[in-house]
């Protein structure tokens, strides 16, 4: 299990990346979204990792069954961090962990997680009507979509290959 976090280990820097820039965002610091996106980010490579184990050619350094455990254990992370620093709107990650668990099946879903995870979060500090939240979901739209041409256009050089 180890091994399979520190495969992984570019997840803390974005973890920092992540939280720095909710606090730019919001303009005071937001220390308590380092540990959510850590958790964030491991669930949903686990969640990829799982559903791809039979096509995906790298090393597995889990089992399928250890897997389950992990995304198992993370959700349950997930959810209590949530809860922690977000109290009774924290319940909503409910709802974050039921997109995961079906973006994970449409694929074309997975392009709206980022924009939504950003709009969830800067709603719990600005508000969902505050123009930050709107701009910076918007922004993370443009990301995502960007990232998915870029993923598609790879996947069809590596078919043509």
């Amino acid at each position: 299990m180890t091994k399979y976090f520190l495969n992984y280990w570019v997840y803390g820097i974005g973890a920092v990346i992540a939280a720095g820039l909710y606090s730019i965002v919001t303009g005071h610091f937001c220390w308590e979204m380092l540990p959510v996106a850590l958790c964030t980010f491991y669930l949903v490579r686990a969640a990829d990792d799982y559903l791809d184990y039979d096509t995906d050619r790298k090393e597995k350094p889990l089992t399928r069954q250890q897997l389950r455990s992990l995304i198992i254990g993370l959700a349950a992370v997930f959810l209590l961090l949530h809860l922690v620093f977000f109290r009774i709107p924290g319940l909503a990650s409910i709802l974050l962990l039921g997109y995961l668990a079906w973006m994970n099946r449409v694929e074309p879903l997975k392009l709206l997680f980022l924009p939504l995870l950003t709009f969830y979060y800067l709603s719990m500090y600005l508000g969902w009507k505050d123009q930050r939240t709107l701009i910076t979901a918007g922004v993370c739209l443009v990301l995502a979509a960007g990232f998915h041409l870029y993923k598609l256009r790879r996947r069809k050089n590596e078919a043509e290959q």
